[in-house]
C-alpha cells in the first residue's frame, strides 16, 4: 500500500509519497516519484501499486513524453498517459497514478489523477492508494484558501503523510519524498528526499500549539510564563517559514 498526495497550485504542482513497499512479509524503500521533461512541457508523477508495473510504466512515459516529443496540449497528456497505462498494466490490475504537468505560458498547471484505466483532472488536491477517514480528513483541512502555493503544499503533503504514517500506516512507511514541480520554466523539478528533519519539525510544532491552547485555556493562567512561552512559540514558527521559503531559492534543503 502507499500513500500519494497532490496539489495544484497556482505556481505549480506538488506531488507527495511515503518511500515503503511491501512483498512477501518483507517491506524496503523505493521511490515511488519521477519526473518527465520534453520540448515543450514538463511533468512529475506518483503511483500506487506493482513496483514492476511502475517500472514498465516508466518506460512507455519515457517513449511518449521523450525529450525530442512536442506534446500539443493537455489534451494530448491524457491521451498519451491512457496508451502509457494501457500498454504497462496487466489486464485487471490496480493501479493509481498522480500526474502533475506544466506547460510553458500555461496559466495555470494540470494535476492529473489516473485509475489505470481513465483519467480525470485534479481541481485542488487529492490523494491515490491509502483510502481512510483520516486522509479524506487531512485533504479537507488543506482546502484551496489555506494551499495556494507549492511552498504551502510541500507543507501540508508533508504533514499529510507523516500524519498517515504515525497514526494509520501499517502498510505506509519509511521516509517521504516530495517532488515539486514550477510553472516557471527556468526553475527545475526538485525532488526531495531528506524527510525526517521536516517531519521531526513539523511534530514539534504540532506539540507546542497544543501546549499553547492548554496554557491560554487554564483557568489558572499565568500571564508572564505564557507570554513568554508565546514567543519562543512565534519564534519556533517563523524559523521554520523562513525555511520553507528558502526552497524557492535553494531547491534541495
Amino acid at each position: 500500500m502507499t500513500l500519494c498526495v497532490g496539489f495544484r497550485c497556482r505556481d505549480g504542482v506538488v506531488i507527495a509519497a511515503d518511500s515503503q513497499m511491501t512483498g512477501n512479509n518483507l517491506t524496503f524503500p523505493e521511490l515511488k516519484l519521477d519526473g518527465l521533461k520534453w520540448v515543450n512541457g514538463r511533468a512529475i508523477w506518483g503511483y500506487s501499486g506493482s513496483i514492476d508495473t511502475a517500472r514498465r510504466l516508466r518506460r512507455e512515459l519515457a517513449s511518449k513524453f521523450g525529450t525530442s516529443a512536442n506534446v500539443a496540449d493537455v489534451a494530448d497528456v491524457h491521451t498519451r498517459l491512457q496508451q502509457s497505462l494501457k500498454a504497462a498494466l496487466r489486464p485487471r490490475e490496480t493501479f493509481y497514478t498522480l500526474f502533475g504537468v506544466s506547460f510553458p505560458n500555461q496559466n495555470y498547471p494540470t494535476l492529473i489523477l489516473s485509475d489505470g484505466k481513465y483519467t480525470s483532472e485534479v481541481d485542488h488536491c487529492d490523494a491515490i492508494g491509502q483510502d481512510s477517514p483520516l486522509v479524506r480528513y487531512l485533504l479537507h483541512l488543506c482546502q484551496s484558501r489555506f494551499v495556494t502555493t507549492t511552498s504551502q503544499a510541500f507543507v501540508a503533503a508533508l504533514y499529510i503523510v507523516s500524519q498517515v504514517k504515525a497514526f494509520d500506516g501499517q502498510k505506509v512507511g519509511h521516509g517521504t519524498n516530495v517532488s515539486i514541480l514550477r510553472s516557471d520554466p527556468n526553475l527545475l523539478i526538485r525532488v526531495l528526499s531528506r524527510s525526517q528533519e521536516w517531519e521531526a519539525d513539523l511534530q514539534t510544532i504540532e506539540e507546542w500549539t497544543m501546549s499553547m491552547l492548554g496554557q491560554l485555556s487554564n483557568s489558572k493562567f499565568d500571564e508572564k510564563t505564557t507570554a513568554s512561552n508565546m514567543e519562543t512559540y512565534l519564534t519556533r514558527l517563523k524559523e521554520f517559514a523562513v525555511k520553507v521559503r528558502k526552497l524557492d531559492l535553494e531547491g534541495q534543503p
